[in-house]
């Protein structure tokens, strides 16, 4: 990546955006941490586990997200703790995960019985909070997503029981596996499952961010599968060859970009490849009209840019020094739906950017 960056460095005058303003500095370590409504409002986690609303521009008026769930009136005890933060498309709905844990009065058996994570659903005001599903800590989950269509979602781990603390109990004691709790697939609205069982989702899974593909199956990833059907579109075996799996980043809502011994290549969902014969290329964001933002490494400035990706030719339009020097390479920075603006994350907290 140096030799290319370096060169459009020479060819992108820096642009004049506003200086990055950091707007929450006790974001969960969780990433990512945030999710964005359509209506440009912010919804975080703290290291606490608190949920946060606040518009990006008047950071003045972050309030902590009170939900309408008791624990108490569920029969368990919240322990709180980061989790998983998302939001569904039309923003109408947020997806988050909490440690629970079974109160001792109900810890009756010769072994202790630990807590689930618990799957919870919520308006983006807090209200209609329902615990619809128990997952665990293992591997790279729990994570879940949801689909394009927002009106269900999927993920890995989710235990085939009734999310109460009874349902957690006769899972953990279980000689036998149930058939009639099964499925990756959730209905928030009832909690009921479909799709059947989740093992080619693995331990942990790369979502595609603008269509239902997913990278999965072992770790790292050596399947695409259409998680709305469950469908297997493409395997690859794990080698050496191929540290990264068969998808290290999605570019495309059907492509994403690896790597092998001879360098990185573009790896579409229906087998076809397209070999960067240049250097590498990190993409760390999109913008609505199509344009990438790019990296060079840390501190280096932030490019925007036009990336074919049948050529691996990149024409940029700007470069953000200021947001470069806070930004760390791997993370992504989001766009609000509004446009002429970011956000992203760096180890002193959440970002706005006004580009």
């Amino acid at each position: 990546m140096k030799n290319l960056y370096s060169v459009l460095l020479v060819i992108a005058a820096a642009s004049t955006a506003a200086e990055p303003v950091l707007i929450a500095a006790n974001l969960s370590n969780y990433y990512p941490g945030y999710v964005v409504l359509p209506n440009d409002t912010v919804i975080y986690r703290d290291t606490d586990g608190y949920l946060h609303s606040m518009d990006p521009t008047e950071p003045a008026s972050d309030t902590i997200i009170e939900t309408d769930w008791d624990p108490a009136d569920h029969g368990w005890e919240l322990c709180g703790q980061e989790g998983l933060l998302r939001a569904n498309p039309d923003g109408s709905m947020l997806l988050f995960t909490s440690n629970l844990r079974i109160p001792d009065s109900l810890q009756t058996g010769e072994s202790y019985v630990p807590g689930p994570a618990g799957v919870f659903v919520t308006r983006p005001d807090g209200s209609g909070t329902r615990l619809v599903a128990l997952s665990m800590e293992v591997g790279g989950g729990p994570d879940f997503q949801f689909f394009r269509s927002g009106e269900r979602f999927y993920g890995s781990p989710i235990l085939e029981c009734p999310a109460t603390p009874g349902g957690m109990l006769e899972y953990w004691f279980r000689e036998e596996e149930r058939t009639d709790i099964q499925g990756y697939i959730v209905n928030p609205s009832d909690g009921s499952r479909s799709g059947g069982p989740a093992g080619f989702l693995g331990d942990g899974f790369t979502a595609n961010p603008w269509s239902d593909l997913v990278a999965c199956g072992a770790w790292p990833p050596n399947l695409i599968a259409d998680a709305a059907t469950g469908e297997i579109l493409l395997e690859f075996p794990l080698s050496e060859d191929t540290p990264s799996g068969i998808i290290e980043q999605w570019v495309l809502p059907d492509a994403g970009l690896t790597r092998d011994s001879k360098g990185q290549f573009l790896r579409l969902a229906d087998g076809r490849t397209v070999r960067n014969r240049g250097p590498e290329i990190t993409a760390c964001g999109r913008l609505a009209d199509g344009r990438y933002f790019l990296s060079g490494g840390y501190r280096e400035p932030l490019l925007l840019a036009w990336v074919d990706w049948e050529t691996f030719g990149v024409k940029v339009t700007d470069r953000f020094p200021e947001i470069g020097a806070l930004m760390e390479p791997m993370n992504e920075a989001v766009e609000l739906p509004s446009g002429s603006a970011i956000l992203f994350r760096s180890s002193e907290g959440l970002y706005f950017a006004e580009l």
